[in-house]
């Protein structure tokens, strides 16, 4: 059955419209008189009704003409055509393909002599466009992005479609069915009057299809061919080896201690793969190799390793950057063989911690130690607070003692011990917000209802939840009769804080129940009172976003600047790594008073709000029993809060192995601030570094390719902030950038550059999962998909499109109707003068 569709509709709608004009003057115009019977006027009934009728017809004539010139004025701009769905296409017929290619990872497996899924994908492709009608055009899409430039429109002859397809290459990254048929679907919009092709080439690997067929694009598309290229033999030969993962267990290393990176590895296929070789590289030097078997039912397996980054000299305060590698030996799937890190070694890194002793503490003898004293010998054992070698550069201070000029270059203030903050709230608040992190742990002094009174504030403080008014249980030279509390494991299971490599759940769990809670202070994480700081939260932020908005309204004064006073005046040394959207930049990207603005900026205080939630991390006895530990994003910061003491008698925490828990936490704690330099692929990945004046050339060497490197674009990546974007990241492995000096013909003095920085991207291991979907499993309307096995046919039928040129003979019987509508105003006259002509002439 056919159907009329238009390129562009609104404008035969708009004919239409217009149309009706005419018909509303003509109605308008017989408007109804009083009849006036008057006996003179009956002489000249019978003269005058025969032109009346003739009046009448031409009026109706003129209608007609007017209204349909409009019209059909209307649909000629609309430029319509005839679709039909037919079994064969004419081989005169011209189509528009519209070809999808599926180049995701898992498209590089090889399967004959070398070539991969995608090399068969590329000559399926070929041979349909040598068939295809003369006048055809081509559209060639990569569905995971290219190196090479590609748009979504046509191209009008089949070498050049050709050569696009031979440009494809395999990216590290996941293919996504929804999206390709979204991109065909804006494709096809570009050439509207041909016929449409919709093919996708793939290996239908099964976590590329969800949602799929929800698409509304299906509809205007159908039926889409989706062509496997992977046949039945391979089905039963595919196995495939992979890291899925690379970290370092405790996020960052330091020059003297050793460090425990993890190899995470995962196999599938029909059997065990044995003597699996895994090899440690570190800035492109092997270091160490073990050898382990992978079984594919028993799930992820992981290698540890351990290395010192002695080799290393990281000034203080400032992280160096080390690319690290982990590989295996390559199989049919060579890409995700490998994996790339950039490991943060830090030295003397600014950490401020502050007990009830700060720097007056003194002798294990005189049994004067401040809360803290644990913490700080798990980050500096040697206990030092000059040494330019271990983690963290200790500032151990009293409260009083805290300043703007203590906290400006720290990344990390610990609290503990105190019986209240005193006047440094704000303070402290300001600091997390600008990105900085805080602990505060109870512990000796801690008055719970002081701390409530000073740093909960209804959620405007530094609390990540209230505090009851009293301390619950108590310690031993205090009573008796003991409550004692013990760390539930089910609460903290899944986390990465309480995460060891290569320790089970049950020996974790085993740990973690070493130490006795004595006493802790209570926090009010019931569901009424998460409810009321939402509120007070939204409150806040909304009357905020309010005055932010009202500095960015024009003032009433001609020309007067607008003057922009933000929160709090930025004094910390340094950036956070991650920034997340702040309510200022929300507002400042919205500040049009219009519907949308204001959904933005509701969405914006949405988002922030979810982020800002607390959460609560652990608890003792159950998985609902009271909060050992919390934390609540404030800013860009995060606080985390500990119920119980550090160091007192309030817990025997210290004295079990348990207290590992926090060298995690605080290290943790501490990448977090710091650059962030491990990426997925990205279209464009923007990094904000140093990146130099206009004297200054960045340059970008990709992976695999230590010859060559190109001019990386550098400036504003940001309305203040300066960076380097990289183009196309789509490759896995090593990116590095290195800035040079120029001189005045611009070339770069590449002996000796200004700084160096690595980049890794490594793309999502469930790419390498090579499950396929079973087309009978896909819950898709009728009609909509053809689904194409190897060896089958990729058919030219489909829906079938005819009369494309209709506007030119629509604008033609425009033309024509004018000139009739001409015609008839014109004959009255045209009469006159004949009849004059024939008239004698009287002579004098």
């Amino acid at each position: 059955m056919g159907s009329l569709s238009f390129t562009a509709w609104t404008f035969a709608a708009a004919g239409a419209i217009c149309a009706l004009g005419p018909l509303i003057i003509h109605l308008l115009n017989r408007r109804r008189y009083r009849v006036l019977h008057w006996a003179a006027m009956d002489f000249l009934r019978e003269a005058l009704q025969r032109n009346r009728r003739i009046m009448q017809i031409r009026d109706i004539l003129l209608l007609i003409l007017r209204t349909a010139a409009v019209l059909l004025f209307g649909l000629a701009l609309a430029q319509p055509f005839f679709t039909s769905a037919q079994d064969e296409l004419s081989g005169k017929q011209p189509v528009h393909a519209i070809l999808v290619f599926d180049n995701s990872m898992s498209m590089g497996y090889q399967v004959e002599l070398g070539n991969t899924l995608l090399d068969r994908a590329r000559e399926r492709g070929v041979a349909y466009v040598d068939d295809l009608p003369a006048g055809s055009r081509v559209t060639v899409l990569p569905l995971c992005g290219s190196s090479h430039a590609y748009s979504l429109d046509a191209y009008s002859t089949p070498e050049q479609a050709k050569e696009a397809i031979g440009r494809i290459e395999v990216v590290d990254r996941s293919a996504n069915m929804t999206r390709a048929v979204a991109d065909a679907s804006r494709a096809a919009d570009l050439q509207p009057q041909l016929s449409k092709r919709a093919i996708i080439f793939t290996d239908r690997q099964s976590t590329n299809w969800n949602g799929f067929g929800e698409s509304d694009a299906l509809d205007a598309l159908s039926p889409i061919q989706v062509v496997n290229v992977v046949e039945a033999a391979d089905s039963t030969t595919t196995e495939n080896t992979w890291i899925s993962d690379l970290r370092i267990q405790d996020g960052v290393a330091d020059v003297e201690t050793p460090a425990t990176i993890i190899v995470e590895l995962q196999h599938q296929g029909p059997a065990a793969r044995e003597d699996v070789q895994v090899t440690l590289s570190i800035d492109g030097v092997p270091i160490a190799s073990k050898t382990v078997s992978l079984d594919p039912a028993s799930g992820a397996r992981e290698v540890a390793f351990q290395h010192v980054f002695n080799a290393y000299h990281p000034t203080p305060g400032n992280p160096e950057l080390v690319p690290i590698e982990a590989s295996i030996v390559n199989d049919r799937l060579p890409a995700d063989d490998e994996r790339h890190l950039v490991v943060h070694v830090l030295a003397a890194m600014p950490v401020v911690f502050i007990d009830q002793y700060g720097d007056g503490e003194e002798s294990l003898i005189t049994q004067r130690l401040g809360e803290t004293r644990h913490l700080r010998k798990l980050l500096a054992p040697n206990g030092s607070s000059t040494s330019s070698r271990e983690l963290v550069s200790i500032r151990h201070m009293r409260i009083d003692q805290l300043d703007v000029t203590s906290l400006s270059d720290a990344r990390l203030c610990v609290i503990a011990g105190l019986a209240d903050p005193g006047d440094k709230v704000s303070l402290l608040r300001e600091f997390v917000e600008q990105g900085g992190q805080l602990v505060i742990a109870a512990g000796a002094k801690f008055d719970p209802a002081l701390w409530n009174e000073t740093a909960w504030l209804d959620g405007a403080g530094i609390l990540p939840l209230p505090l009851e008014p009293k301390n619950a249980g108590a310690t031993p030279d205090e009573t008796q009769q003991l409550d004692v509390k013990f760390l539930s494991f089910e609460s903290m299971r899944g986390h990465e804080h309480f995460q060891i490599s290569g320790v089970s759940d049950d020996e974790l769990a085993e740990l973690y129940s070493e130490p006795f809670f004595f006493k802790w202070s209570v926090f009010d994480d019931h569901p009424e009172t998460l409810a009321e700081l939402a509120t007070t939260e939204r409150a806040r932020l909304e009357k905020r976003a309010a005055d932010l908005l009202e500095q960015h309204a024009p003032k009433d004064e001609e020309d007067q600047p607008l003057i922009e006073e933000p929160i709090n005046q930025r004094w910390l040394m340094w950036q956070p790594s991650s920034k997340q959207a702040t309510l200022e930049q929300i507002v400042k990207d919205n500040t049009e008073d219009n519907d949308e603005s204001k959904a933005a900026i509701q969405n914006g205080i949405d988002n922030i709000l979810i982020r800002n939630h607390p959460q609560v991390l652990a608890r003792f006895t159950n998985e609902t029993g009271p909060v050992f530990m919390a934390q609540r994003t404030i800013g860009q910061g995060r606080v985390l809060s500990v119920s119980s003491g550090l160091l007192s008698d309030w817990n025997t925490l210290p004295k079990t192995n348990a207290i590992v828990m926090f060298d995690r936490i605080l290290r943790s704690m501490l990448l977090s601030t710091l650059p962030r330099r491990n990426y997925e692929p990205v279209d464009r990945l923007t990094l904000p570094v140093l990146a130099g004046g206009s004297d200054v050339q960045v340059r970008l060497q990709r992976p695999h390719d230590k010859t060559a490197d190109e001019v990386a674009d550098s400036g504003f990546i940001g309305e203040q902030e300066l960076g380097v974007t990289i183009p196309r990241a789509f490759q896995r492995g090593m990116y590095r950038l290195a800035a040079y000096r120029i001189d005045e013909s611009n070339t770069p003095d590449l002996e000796n550059p200004l700084w160096k920085t690595p980049i890794s991207v490594n793309g999502t291991a469930s790419e390498s999962e090579l499950d396929r979907i079973d087309p009978g499993t896909v819950t898709i309307p009728e009609g909509k998909i053809a689904w194409v096995e190897p060896g089958e046919e990729i058919r030219l039928d489909g829906v079938f499109s005819q009369g494309q040129d209709t506007w030119w003979y629509l604008i033609l019987v425009v033309f024509l109707l004018l000139l009739v509508e001409i015609g008839i105003l014109a004959w009255p006259t045209f009469q006159q003068l004949t009849q004059t002509n024939e008239q004698p002439t009287t002579e004098n």
